[in-house]
Parts: structure tokens; C-alpha cells; sequence
């Protein structure tokens, strides 16, 4: 994957975990920069998984790049029920 889908994938995760903290935890105990960090983690790991098995047309950049998003707001998500009181 070339240097620039690495950023994009990114850039992805820190939008969908900015924006996963505003739609799922309010009050998290992480932080804005905490499920900003682990919307990047989400989206890395989505957005490559997906990466590996496309070719390189626009299409497959835009199926890697949603996935990316999806996967930053499943994990936030997920962090949401772990650190339930």
C-alpha cells in the first residue's frame, strides 16, 4: 500500500473516532485524543485488512476507506461497552 492510503487511512480513523465519541461516548474515559487514537487503530487495522484483498481501482479506494471508517466507529463502539460502569 502506497505511503499516501496509509494517511488517508489515517486521517479516516481520526475523523470516524472524533466522531464515534461524539455519537456513542460523551463521557469517556479516554478523552477526546484517547478514541481519537483508538479510531486510528480501528481504522489502520479495517482499512488494511480490506486493502490486501482489493486491486487498485478508485472503487477498491473508496470500499478500504469506508471500511477504515467503519472499523474506527466499531472499535469506539466496543470501547464504549468495555469501560461501562
Amino acid at each position: 500500500m502506497a505511503l499516501w492510503a496509509w494517511a488517508a487511512l489515517i486521517i479516516v480513523g481520526a475523523i470516524a473516532g472524533f466522531v464515534g465519541r461524539k455519537l456513542y461516548c460523551k463521557n469517556s474515559p479516554f478523552g477526546t485524543i484517547g478514541n481519537i487514537i483508538f479510531g486510528i487503530i480501528g481504522g489502520v487495522v479495517a482499512g488494511s485488512c480490506v486493502a490486501s484483498g482489493v486491486d487498485s481501482s478508485l472503487a477498491a479506494l473508496v470500499k478500504t476507506l469506508l471500511s477504515s471508517a467503519l472499523g474506527a466507529l466499531f472499535l469506539v463502539f466496543i470501547l464504549k461497552f468495555i469501560t461501562r460502569p
